[in-house]
């Protein structure tokens, strides 16, 4: 871990200098490579920068490529109209766009699919350099690139499938790794918070790139085959098939006492995605059969159902902004992207059902007959609007950058160079989603617990999806005129408090 600190900051050290130096910090980078490797590996300077520059191209035509592909989209959506006199003649559901859901999804499969294929180079490379494998293995990827959602600035949580367990393939998969690691690492896209580098907490402020690296090794993260590099490390995720059901099967029997454990192996394994395979081996194959034998008992259901109310209540799409310019940014990661596949994934444990991805489950709810046609209708918008709203915010900071504009666009104000570059969500598309969240929260709040629930036609409220658009844009006249209509309330509400106008807006949603 040490050396793969060194070498990330050698690496920023490069990214930072301009001047002659930069070659001293490059070679330096090398030189901690060649310390770590010892006698195991004998890669020239010039073989590793080659395979790193390599993995660079494939992400720079990737991301060039989607931004040409997100234009006609773009320019669809900044037609939609956000009116509230827009909805008064529209019909008791929302109206989703399939065709650009559609167009997203395709996309989004693409770019997830060329993410594999970069990720497969790495390991590719690094298999290269470290000689060849002792048994068979495959290396498989979780989180975003398993739930078919990655991004070309996503990071990168693995592990590697062993056939066998001994001194010699821990020795050279430990090797494996951090090849790896520093393939990755040449790519000079990894912010130094990541690393976990004790001295730099409490002073340093990174503004470097943030984009395509591994996990990371602090304590919310290292889902990687080496852990993350804490006293005891969460995850050391080099193991054999049976050896993962056995961890598996142990968390999934004793979920923490209160909710789900977040992060844990059932979790992670939820979705996977198989992006190296040495001699065409079925370990992975081996894993699901064993996996799909495991059925959740009692307590892990009871779990995940506190674990689905609890994100119901966690992500309300309802941030507290004010009036003022900075404050108008939202986080797209915590307030949008995650809400979809978060409400997706609690629906697939808690009904137990198999999917390759994301898109996948949500069609099998349906097969299933689990959520009704509405309610899938509307998921689906939910997801392909916040893997485009994801999409469009890194690819327009050309950085993972979760901060994103709902007022006014920044060309129409003098601000700050660092604020205008903020990317900016139309209020078309921002309607939309209340159109369609809105309903999808209040519905699963209030059928989930009753049998066949969610099958029931989803109940649209034009009031309530209003109500719910003008409080997240501040807009608190728009807001009491929405109530006023839904109540048919004749007196004036202006003098209402804020506190007396949340509990009405409260009352809407439980509606």
């Amino acid at each position: 871990y040490v050396s793969f600190q060194a070498h990330t900051l050698y690496n920023s050290c490069a990214v930072r200098d301009e001047t002659s130096d930069k070659q001293r910090w490059l070679q330096a980078r090398y030189d901690i490579q060649k310390i770590y490797w010892g006698a195991d590996v004998n890669a020239t300077r010039d073989q590793v920068d080659h395979a790193s520059h390599k993995i660079k191209q494939k992400l720079e035509t990737l991301r060039t490529e989607m931004r040409e592909k997100l234009i006609p989209v773009t320019n669809e959506v900044e037609t939609w109209p956000c009116s509230f006199e827009s909805l008064e003649s529209s019909p008791d559901t929302p109206e989703v766009p399939h065709q650009l859901c559609d167009t997203i999804r395709g996309l989004s499969e693409h770019c997830n699919q060329s993410m594999v294929d970069i990720v497969h180079t790495v390991i590719e490379k690094a298999v290269a350099f470290c000689g060849e494998p002792p048994c068979e293995f495959s290396a498989v990827a979780f989180g975003s690139l398993g739930k078919g959602e990655a991004t070309p600035y996503s990071d990168l949580e693995y592990m590697f499938l062993i056939d066998e367990h001994t001194d010699q393939t821990t020795k050279y998969f430990e090797c494996l790794a951090v090849t790896s690691y520093f393939i990755i690492g040449n790519v000079q896209e990894t912010k130094l918070k990541y690393m976990n580098i004790e001295e730099l907490k409490t002073w340093f402020e990174d503004e470097a790139m943030s984009g395509f690296k591994i996990d990371g090794l602090s304590e919310k993260a290292g889902n990687i085959p080496t852990g993350n590099n804490i006293q005891q490390p969460k995850n050391h995720l080099i193991l054999t098939p049976s050896e993962l059901a056995e961890k598996y099967k142990i968390l999934l029997d004793n979920p923490a006492d209160d909710q789900h454990q977040p992060g844990d192996l059932t979790d992670m394994l939820t979705y996977t995605k198989e992006v190296y395979n040495h001699n065409n081996n079925d370990l992975l194959a081996g894993f699901t059969r064993i996996r799909s034998e495991f059925k959740p008992n009692d307590k892990r259901k009871k779990a995940s159902m506190h674990m689905l109310q609890e994100d119901i209540n966690s992500y309300d799409f309802a941030p507290n902004i004010r009036h003022t310019y900075i404050s108008s940014c939202i986080n797209l990661k915590t307030d949008i992207y995650r809400y979809p596949s978060i409400l997706i994934y609690d629906l697939k444990i808690i009904y137990n059902l198999e999917g390759t991805d994301t898109w996948e489950t949500l069609g099998t709810l349906l097969v299933k007959q689990i959520i009704s046609s509405s309610l899938h209708d509307c998921l689906k918008f939910l997801l392909c609007a916040a893997q485009y709203i994801r999409f469009s915010a890194y690819l327009h900071a050309d950085s993972q950058r979760d901060a994103i504009l709902i007022l006014l666009k920044t060309e129409d104000n003098n601000q700050t160079s660092s604020v205008s570059s903020w990317w900016h969500l139309s209020h078309g598309l921002l309607l939309q989603i209340c159109l369609n969240l809105l309903p999808v929260k209040s519905h699963i709040v209030t059928n989930l617990n009753e049998e066949n629930g969610l099958a029931r036609p989803l109940k649209f409220d034009k009031y309530v999806a209003a109500t719910g658009f003008y409080k997240t844009l501040g807009y608190y006249s728009a807001v009491i005129s929405c109530i006023e209509k839904k109540y048919r309330i004749r007196e004036n509400l202006d003098i209402c408090t804020m506190y007396d106008l949340a509990n009405a807006y409260q009352g809407l949603l439980k509606g």
